[in-house]
């Protein structure tokens, strides 16, 4: 029996081993779970940007040859495409925190209000992130204008979009290539049929 218990102090090891070793594993899967979820609304918010901002700029620019009205508009829409973005992951993670405390004085969870991300830091990354996308049809206008910037900004958007949806495919388990040319098959459509009706509309009031 002296042997059996010895060797089941073994396995269990010191009072206190067990609980600390599930301590730093959830420690670490928290840390993971946390540097995924950013990295998914990165990507994510890079993807609005691009989509929103490359459809806007296509547009105005289907509408008008006015290359600074172009770059104007497609500055306002960064600006408040950004803040809309922050503004919005602000409100949803401060709303999902208030609802686990609620939650937590009537049922004990597996989470808490500290296991999800900070609503300051959501918003940082969307802005930043929207930001990020929705510069990259609107550098082009910033060295040149016409039809040459407005072909350059769709290229640039295309290919990011692409890129965006690769990366997108490490937490859709579908390939890279399948989710980059998914992501900037729907980004270009959206973006060629804003291009259409801004024209539609700039003949309208021509």
């Amino acid at each position: 029996m002296n042997v059996s218990r010895d060797a089941g102090e073994r396995v269990a090891g010191p009072p206190g081993t067990v609980a600390a070793g599930r301590h730093i594993l959830e420690g670490r899967r928290h840390v993971a779970t946390g540097r995924a979820t950013a990295f998914r609304a990165a990507v994510f918010g890079i993807n609005d940007g691009l989509v929103s901002n490359t459809a806007l700029i296509l547009g105005v620019g289907g509408a008008t040859d006015d290359s600074g009205f172009v770059l104007l508009a497609g500055a306002a829409g960064l600006i408040a495409g950004s803040l809309s973005m922050a503004a919005g992951e602000y409100l949803s993670v401060r709303s999902q925190i208030e609802m686990l405390e609620n939650q937590l004085a009537r049922e004990e969870l597996e989470i808490g209000p500290g296991d999800v991300d900070s609503p300051f830091a959501a918003a940082i990354s969307s802005f930043l992130s929207f930001a990020v996308g929705a510069a990259v049809p609107l550098f082009p206008f910033a060295l040149t204008g016409g039809t040459a910037a407005l072909a350059a900004g769709a290229s640039l958007a295309l290919l990011a979009l692409f890129l965006a949806g690769a990366a997108a495919s490490l937490f859709t388990g579908r390939g890279p290539v399948f989710s980059g040319l998914r992501m900037a098959a729907i980004g270009g459509a959206a973006a060629a049929v804003t291009h259409a009706v801004g024209r539609l509309f700039g003949v309208a009031i021509g």
